[in-house]
């Protein structure tokens, strides 16, 4: 919604997108979470079995031969000519952790899930590699 007014001190009418503000508002009000594996496995062993888990989210490229670590992962590609697209259709009440293979993938998503309102945004530094790792115990 565009709202236009006259400004008397430099006498010309303004306009404001108020849709482009509340965007930059939804920005900066919800940060996105960068966990570690360590911290991954501490939340699927405890406050994620009480409270319930977010929908994990698989960043990966159209190429990348992919096999979710969990069952309940989705897959989005990127960059895609669609991701934004999709990124916007999910549902904004719900927590979702982010991440591809080794983190790069996942992190250059973040723009744009930070264009949205999401109840939480968690992002896996390091990637599947960096979890798999530290579940090995090669730490």
């Amino acid at each position: 919604m565009l709202l236009a007014f006259y400004d008397k001190e430099h006498n010309f009418a303004k306009s404001i997108d108020w849709k482009a503000i509340h965007a930059e508002l939804r920005v900066t009000s919800k940060p996105i979470v960068t966990i570690s594996a360590a911290e991954l496995w501490d939340l699927l062993k405890g406050k994620w079995v009480v409270e319930g888990k977010p929908v994990f989210i698989r960043i990966s490229n159209a190429k990348e031969h992919v096999i979710p670590f969990l069952t309940e992962t989705r897959r989005l590609n990127f960059p895609a000519k669609d991701f934004e697209a999709k990124v916007a259709k999910l549902d904004r009440d719900k927590a979702y952790l982010v991440y591809c293979q080794n983190g790069e993938q996942s992190a250059r998503s973040l723009p744009t899930w930070r264009r949205f309102m999401f109840g939480k945004i968690y992002h896996l530094k390091g990637g599947m590699e960096a979890y798999l790792k530290h579940i090995s115990g090669d730490r």
